[in-house]
């Protein structure tokens, strides 16, 4: 597990201090930009693109059509704790605009 997660709102300079970080030789930062690796709690989603093998989940769509996955993607209370559960000793570092 990394022992450091950056977080924060959009626009907020996270993907510069990514590739600001990048540079260091002793730093890893994931080749895909968002890898939404704590959002979806017990569901396996492959991040492949659209349509891949006929399956129709909320992150291969680039419209939420449904109120009910529209709202799922704000219900983040577990998620701090699913963080600190499976990054311990982890940092968080948050970007705010």
């Amino acid at each position: 597990m990394p022992n450091f997660l950056i977080i924060g709102a959009p626009k907020s300079g996270t993907t510069s201090l990514a590739q600001y970080l990048g540079q260091h030789p002793e730093v890893y930062i994931s080749p895909k930009k968002e890898p939404y690796f704590f959002a979806f709690e017990n569901d396996q989603v492959d991040f492949l693109g659209p349509g891949i093998q006929g399956k129709d989940h909320i992150i291969n769509s680039a419209v939420v059509v449904y109120l009910e996955a529209y709202c799922s993607l704000f219900q983040i209370e577990k998620r701090p704790l699913t963080i600190i559960d499976n990054s311990t000793g982890s940092s968080l570092l948050g970007m705010v605009r």
